[in-house]
Order: structure tokens, then C-alpha cells, then sequence
């Protein structure tokens, strides 16, 4: 007699999922792990926030962080000096970022149109220059920069710094926008000429809005990168426009050891940029992901 438990066929699926069940345990793991090492210091930062210079001094964080009710000397006066401190810088960091953002976007996008759908003698050299710009640390450049602003009078300027962030954005924003646009289906444009637009109609009403997932997964990474640098602050603009990691560099060391007020600083610092990027973490997968596969 036939063995009813030996006839029993596993599905192809099946097979699959029972497969990968220790690769999936793996990546789970591995991902929490990240997780993990990500969350711990930045755990510590905030509980360094809340609590008052003389009780940090006296136990670690983690102390205080698994006995709350003990009296671990919890304050919320640090985020009131900080709130005081920080209004100015944050509005600076805001009126240096929004330009640094769009003016690469903008720019990038029509020549990522550009270099996909109006082909022209040496496009492809013009691409492979500009991609290959992405490999070019931004520090080499502060010194002929600087000799440049200086020169034309813009040394400290808005200008300089939304010029010098754009420049060094441009490379990324045309090889993400470029991988979206040029597959983009070549029927949709033939026809949109055939009805006779012109390519700056067909860049504005066809193409930019397909492409805005794209744009906003490299806004988005702009934005970041922007709002967190200081380097470049630091060196393109005076001492009145102070962004808001050059004010944390200041309140460190106005304070020395004060560690209540620094953690409670970079807390504060990251209320925005944490917003923004969990406010558009879907469209960046999006945008990312677009890119990489033919449509």
C-alpha cells in the first residue's frame, strides 16, 4: 500500500517560502540589529536632554533610562534655552536649504530631459562628465571657491552658499532624474510632437509630473544633506548667518562639558528633518525604485 503521507506533493510556492524562511530570520535579524545600534545613542542623547548637569555627571543615561522613577534629576529646561537659541538658526538653515533644494531640481530636470530625448553630438560625453563629478570630494573645491566669491564680492552671501550646494547636488539629482526620465515610454513624447508641442510643453506638462517620485526621493535626500552641514556654512557664510549646526558647534563650546545643552541642541535639530523624511519616506521608495525598473 502506497504511503498516503509520501504522495502528498509540496506546491513550487510552498517549497519557496519553506525555502527562504532562514534567509528571511537572517535579514530580520540583521535589520533589527541596525535598528539596534541606530536607536541606542540616540536614546541616550535624549535622556542626556531631559536631565539636569549635575545628575548626568553622577549616573550613566541607561541608569536613569531603566529606573525612571527614581530621582534622576528629569528637567525640561534645557529644551526652553534651546527653543530660545535655535529660532534664528533654524530660520537660516530653512532660507539656506529651500533654495539649495529646488535650484538642483529644477536645473537637473531639464537636463536629465535633455540628455534623454534631445539627442545631440557629445550627449553621451556630457552625461558620462557630469556623473563622473559625483566621485569629486566637496572639500577640494573650497579653496577656488572661495577665491571665487571673494573675487566677485559674494563671499558670505545667500548666493554663494545656494550656488555652492547646487553645484555639488547637480551630479546625483541628473543621474536619478536621467534613469526616470529616459524611461519614460519614447511613444508618449513622438506623440505629444506629433500634436505639436514644443519640448518645453512637454517637459512641464508631460514629463515633470511623472517624473515628481524621482524628484522627490532626490529632495528629499538634498535636504537632508544640506540641513545637516556645517563645513560648508561655516566657510561661505558670515558670522550673522548661522545655520543651525554651526549654532550647535558654538553651544558646545560656549559651554564646554555642558552636556545637558548639547544633547538638548542636537535634540532640537532634529525635530525637522526627522519630520520631513518620515512625512516622505513612501515617495522616496517610490522614486528610487522608478528609476531602476523599464517602464
Amino acid at each position: 500500500m502506497k504511503n498516503p503521507v509520501a504522495s502528498i506533493s509540496v506546491s513550487a510556492p510552498v517549497r519557496r517560502r519553506i525555502g527562504v524562511r532562514p534567509a528571511w530570520i537572517i535579514v530580520r535579524v540583521t535589520v533589527l540589529l541596525v535598528i539596534a545600534i541606530w536607536i541606542f545613542p540616540l536614546l541616550g542623547l535624549l535622556v542626556t536632554s531631559l536631565r539636569e548637569e549635575e545628575a548626568i555627571r553622577q549616573t550613566a543615561w541607561w541608569v536613569a533610562m531603566f529606573d525612571p522613577f527614581a530621582d534622576q534629576g528629569w528637567t525640561i529646561a534645557g529644551y526652553e534655552k534651546a527653543a530660545a537659541t535655535f529660532v534664528k538658526p533654524i530660520f537660516t538653515t530653512i532660507a539656506v536649504v529651500v533654495p539649495a533644494v529646488l535650484m538642483p531640481v529644477l536645473f537637473a530636470a531639464y537636463a536629465a530631459y535633455g540628455l534623454s530625448h534631445l539627442r545631440f553630438r557629445g550627449s553621451r560625453v556630457t552625461y558620462v562628465l557630469m556623473i563622473s563629478m559625483l566621485v569629486v570630494p566637496l572639500q577640494v573645491a573650497f579653496i577656488p571657491l572661495l577665491k571665487l566669491w571673494l573675487g566677485l564680492g559674494l563671499k558670505g552671501s545667500w548666493l554663494s552658499i545656494w550656488i555652492t550646494h547646487s553645484a555639488f547636488g547637480m551630479p546625483l539629482a541628473v543621474s536619478i532624474l536621467y534613469g526616470f526620465i529616459s524611461r519614460l515610454p519614447k511613444e508618449l513624447i513622438e506623440a505629444a510632437r506629433s500634436e505639436g508641442a514644443s519640448h518645453y510643453q512637454i517637459f512641464w506638462n508631460i514629463v515633470l509630473p511623472l517624473t515628481l517620485p524621482a524628484i522627490t526621493a532626490y529632495a528629499v535626500f538634498q535636504f537632508l544633506w544640506t540641513w545637516n552641514d556645517m563645513l560648508v556654512a561655516l566657510v561661505f557664510l558670515n558670522s550673522d548667518k548661522q545655520v543651525v549646526n554651526v549654532a550647535l558647534l558654538g553651544l558646545l563650546q560656549r559651554y564646554g562639558t555642558n552636556w545637558q545643552a548639547y544633547a538638548t541642541g542636537a535634540i532640537f535639530t532634529m525635530i525637522i528633518p526627522l519630520t520631513v523624511f518620515f512625512a516622505m519616506q513612501r515617495f522616496v521608495v517610490r522614486g528610487l525604485l522608478g528609476g531602476a525598473v523599464k517602464g
